[in-house]
């Protein structure tokens, strides 16, 4: 999910509101480069109280009853890892089934693989290997990049690695184009103008790059373009009115450019939203009642715009995740004003199944160096994983908000992680491949790479695509 923040009209006590923000953020920033620094030199920051209670559960019962009792609960079962601060130490080297050549001088900013059967003959052409004991002309299936959007087009190949047609994006400041491979439509979210006068568009293309619908509006802090993962539908979330009361909307499209329903959105701050394939959308946003009191609001609307759940959650800033069979995860840190001890900020994490129903006690920590990052959700298991700024990487059970495993880091600050549509396995900084159920590391591997699907690695390495069995990694020395 991307949310995207942009510009929009200012009024004089928003000024003011965001210059305390502004100053808060350079205190942020100021202390995690001291904490950087000191990670730099071999020099852990010193554990408060609120991180002892994540580290020992019965620790400080009496002064925070309520974390020390979730903590208790979860880590109970917690399989604990031994970690490593070198991860890139006998890594091995990775043998690719297929290695696709992209066409030269393409800056390539996004790939999407489809899959075709063909013959073992047509699938060595194309970069296939390991087929050296099978007949010319058995058949077999094929990953292949099948769209490449480059810096300027989105180029449709075949399953040969022709290229059918070719999209010019002629727009200057746009983000990536989402592609939907059920139709072959082509949406593009961009932005035409600077400071106070900018707004932002969604772009409907044909295959052939014909026009078929554009939606400008302004965008404020609460906003998104997205797909759902079938290709069906677009979501698009809208900024603050120009107008008093604030309020923001909602918008679901057909692949089309057909407009299905829009939805007002109280005090469209700190939001954000995610899609499901049956054309639902859940929105997490900040609502303004009454003079200074804010809540966090989460609501599911239908395909057919009808409202089907509403809960209420602390005021903060939210990120969203959402699984393909319905769960949903709301990431919460609870605002602040500038000035606040940074031992103070809270942090929670959300569990809710599509039916609106709370899965689990939210989970609730409190400390800078308890704060989650890098969230990643298995689509298609019951699986979030993540880490903290200091302490470990783990892996929760969506069902019971359980921890299953925490594997600790060590000072080591990987950049990347992302689990598998299964869950099955993790990747921790593109080069730790662990087990996804028990925390295990099953391989250190140079390069890295992303989930293709359940069991397959790719990359980009040059002029060219390789992706890589899973199975095949696990049996390398």
């Amino acid at each position: 999910m991307r949310l995207g923040v942009f510009c929009f009209e200012k009024e004089v006590n928003k000024a003011m509101f965001r210059k305390k923000a502004i100053k808060g953020l350079i205190c942020f920033l100021a202390i995690g480069v001291f904490a950087s620094t000191g990670w730099a030199m071999g020099k852990k920051p010193a554990m408060n109280k609120e991180q002892a209670v994540v580290d020992q559960p019965q620790a400080d019962v009496k002064e925070n009853p309520e974390v020390a009792e979730v903590e208790s609960q979860a880590e109970a079962k917690v399989t604990e890892q031994k970690g490593t601060q070198t991860p890139e130490t006998q890594a091995v080297e990775l043998k690719p089934i297929m290695e696709y050549k992209l066409p030269e001088g393409e800056e390539i900013v996004d790939i999407i693989f489809g899959e075709a059967e063909m013959t073992v003959e047509e699938a060595r052409a194309l970069g296939m290997k390991g087929l050296e004991q099978k007949k010319a002309t058995e058949t077999v299936k094929v990953q292949y990049p099948k769209v490449l959007v480059t810096k300027n087009a989105v180029k449709f190949l075949d399953e040969r690695g022709r290229m059918e047609r070719e999209v010019l994006l002629k727009e200057e400041n746009y983000e990536k184009p989402m592609v939907s491979l059920l139709t072959n439509r082509i949406v593009v979210k961009g932005k035409k103008g600077e400071g106070e006068n900018c707004n932002v568009y969604a772009k409907w293309t044909d295959e052939k790059g014909k026009l078929i619908k554009i939606e400008e509006h302004i965008l404020g802090e609460f906003g998104g373009v997205l797909m759902s993962e079938n290709g069906k539908y677009i979501a698009i979330g809208l900024g603050v009115k120009v107008t008093e009361p604030e309020v923001g909307e909602c918008k679901l499209y057909d692949i089309n450019g057909n407009k299905l329903w829009t939805y007002d959105i109280e005090y469209p701050y700190h939001g954000g939203m995610d899609i499901f394939n049956d054309g639902s959308v859940v929105i997490v946003r900040s609502v303004e009642e009454g003079e200074g009191i804010k809540k966090g609001k989460i609501v599911l609307i239908d395909v057919n715009g009808e409202k089907l759940w509403e809960n209420e959650i602390v005021d903060g800033t939210h990120k969203i995740f959402s699984t393909a069979e319905g769960k949903i995860i709301v990431y919460t840190r609870e605002y602040h004003f500038a000035g606040t001890p940074f031992e103070k900020f809270t942090y929670i994490l959300y569990g809710f199944n599509k039916n609106g129903n709370l899965l689990w006690k939210p989970k609730e920590y409190k400390g800078f160096n308890n704060s989650f990052h890098k969230l990643s959700v298995s689509k298609n298991a019951n699986y979030l994983t993540g880490l903290t700024l200091w302490d470990h990487l783990w892996v929760m059970d969506i069902n019971t908000g359980e921890f299953i495993w925490k594997y600790p880091l060590k000072g080591w600050k990987p950049d990347t992680l992302k689990i598998s549509p299964d869950g099955k396995y993790v990747l921790l900084g593109n080069v730790l491949l662990l087990d996804g159920k028990s925390g295990k590391v099953l391989k250190r591997i140079k390069e890295g790479g992303k989930f293709l699907d359940k069991d397959k690695l790719w990359r980009r390495k040059g002029g060219k695509i390789e992706i890589f069995n899973i199975s095949d990694i696990l049996k390398e020395d």
